[in-house]
């Protein structure tokens, strides 16, 4: 089963300090934004804790970021996807 993580940063407020949180369906987690990390860092760190939490997802996980500053993390489970194919994009000549 192929398998997505958001993860998204959160602001500091007057009762918690800056986090990331991430979550994939109803499962989600949130972690103390940790300041000797990168930004990206925390993100992977946030993704790795709620793929320990969900079961069959071990192995590659793929990133990207979107325009919001949020990111997305596609589990790499083998030649197919979810849809039953995956792609691949030619350059144009």
């Amino acid at each position: 089963m192929s398998s997505a993580i958001v993860t998204r940063f959160y602001s500091a407020t007057n009762r918690r300090g800056p986090r990331v949180g991430a979550r994939c369906g109803r499962l989600q987690v949130t972690l103390p934004w940790d300041h000797a990390l990168l930004n990206a860092q925390n993100h992977q760190a946030a993704a790795t804790e709620m793929a320990r939490r969900m079961e069959g997802t071990r192995g590659r996980w793929i990133a990207g970021q979107l325009e919001n500053g949020d990111y997305v993390w596609v589990h790499d489970n083998g030649p197919q996807s979810y849809l039953g194919e995956m792609f691949h994009v030619e350059a144009d000549d």
